[in-house]
């Protein structure tokens, strides 16, 4: 008699009845956007005339889940012209008919823009001809850039050169540092590196840049909530149960509420990570818009 060979994976990627297979779910939570010609063909029915406006809609409530909420970086290899194509207001006016780098930099000194946030909010302002790219950094990385400092004008020079990413304060440094602020929240952050005050020399994005030197939390970086980290999360039952009554909407909403301030530092600001192998299904299911078969069937 011939013997049947069953593969230990056979019973193993299978979902128990009635339940969805977990890695399928957050795969296609993530995945299954619309095809770019798609999505671009019905966001120009909209009427969008700016970035600024792009960043409204979104954060209306009003964007489909298949749609990305940030199309440039879904679409980066599939089509992405930029966001005069993708809203339909500038229809082939693409990045390869940027100006040279001497020519883009010396018109932006004549805004007199002193930071990169001032940069970002006049970027996103539609006032940036479709010519100068959004992200000058990275489309003259090799034909002449230096620095935001530089390219902006505030700081040009030797000084522009100081001002990189690689000058930024030891994590323990900056730290001590900003504890004398006496900042309360990620949005009293927000507000003071927007103002103007912040050295050169502490990053406007220390979560990032101090990620493997030493970093906690905002909690723990700012000095309201020091040794109250991530190790200390709620469970995920625990957040869920929560988070769900606090009535957000979208991730939208959930993003503006995590960087209020209100946050407790037991629930964590990016939760579909803690808490991807722990119970985590979708924004839907989290925030409890969606919750059950609601929330799984907006990502089938």
């Amino acid at each position: 008699m011939r013997s049947i060979h069953i593969s230990s994976r056979t019973f193993a990627d299978v979902s128990a009845p009635g339940k969805p297979n977990r890695r399928a779910v957050n795969q296609k939570a993530r995945r299954e956007f619309r095809s770019f010609e798609d999505a671009r063909a019905y966001v120009h029915t909209l009427g969008l005339k700016s970035q600024e406006e792009w960043n409204a809609w979104r954060a209306s409530g009003a964007r489909p889940y298949d749609i990305p909420s940030h199309p440039y970086t879904y679409y980066a290899s599939s089509g992405w012209l930029s966001y005069g194509d993708f809203l339909g207001f500038q229809i082939g006016k693409v990045t390869g008919e940027f100006r040279t780098f001497e020519d883009a930099r010396t018109y932006v000194h004549t805004l007199g823009l002193k930071g990169t946030e001032e940069w970002a909010a006049w970027s996103a302002s539609g006032a940036r001809p479709y010519d100068i790219p959004g992200n000058p950094q990275t489309y003259y990385a090799s034909s002449g850039w230096l620095s935001f400092p530089d390219f902006l004008g505030y700081a040009v020079g030797k000084e522009a050169q100081v001002r990189q990413r690689t000058d930024f304060r030891s994590f323990e440094d900056a730290r001590a540092y900003v504890h004398t602020l006496g900042l309360k929240g990620t949005e009293e952050w927000d507000a003071w590196r927007a103002s103007g005050a912040r050295p050169y020399d502490i990053p406007s994005h220390p979560d990032t840049y101090y990620a493997s030197s030493g970093w906690m939390s905002y909690g723990d970086f700012l000095g309201y909530a020091v040794g109250n980290v991530a190790g200390e999360f709620r469970s995920f039952e625990d957040a869920r149960a929560y988070v769900h009554t606090l009535g957000l909407k979208s991730w939208e909403e959930w993003a503006a509420w995590s960087a209020s301030g209100a946050r407790p530092y037991d629930v964590p600001s990016h939760p579909d990570q803690k808490y991807a192998s722990s119970g985590w299904l979708s924004y839907g299911d989290f925030l409890g818009y969606a919750v059950g078969k609601k929330a799984r069937s907006l990502i089938q």
